[in-house]
């Protein structure tokens, strides 16, 4: 885990919306919403026909720079144990232009986010992670790593 970055420093969020990854025009009003994240979604309720479709227009959202207004924005992937989730992060590699973070469902152990971090780094993308814990496996796992981290 030596290329893991493990940010100390809490940044409070309020509030949190997401917008589907099909609808890159809502995107913009979420936004301007006044929340502090707007996450882009390419897991959860998305019928499977329409999963590259909805992968390629998230990305494009990103190929021009985003504004520094302090809203930070996240895609939330496909399951990295799912091709889904392996399709999502080849597309993202492929990108010279990331999402500046990712949001990270099901995560069952550490070994995932190593692999992650580390294919992130290998392209260099500085892109955080937003780890979604979902089981008892991973919450068991969760609390293993902590401890390994020292808080």
């Amino acid at each position: 885990m030596n290329n893991l970055k493990v940010e100390k420093n809490v940044r409070p969020r309020r509030s949190f919306i997401f917008t589907p990854g099909l609808r890159p025009d809502m995107f913009p009003k979420a936004l301007a919403s006044g929340v502090d994240m707007v996450c882009i979604e390419l897991e959860d309720g998305i019928a499977t026909k329409d999963k590259d479709e909805e992968r390629e227009k998230t990305l494009k959202l990103f190929s021009k720079k985003q504004k520094n207004d302090g809203v930070e924005r996240l895609v939330r992937i496909n399951s990295l144990r799912e091709a889904f989730g392996i399709a999502d992060i080849q597309a993202i590699l492929a990108t010279d232009t990331p999402p500046p973070a990712l949001m990270i469902p099901k995560v069952r152990n550490p070994d995932e986010i190593v692999l992650l971090d580390n294919l992130l780094t290998e392209k260099g993308h500085d892109t955080r992670l937003h780890i979604i814990i979902e089981t008892n496996e991973g919450l068991s796992e969760c609390a293993c790593v902590r401890r390994w981290l020292g808080f």
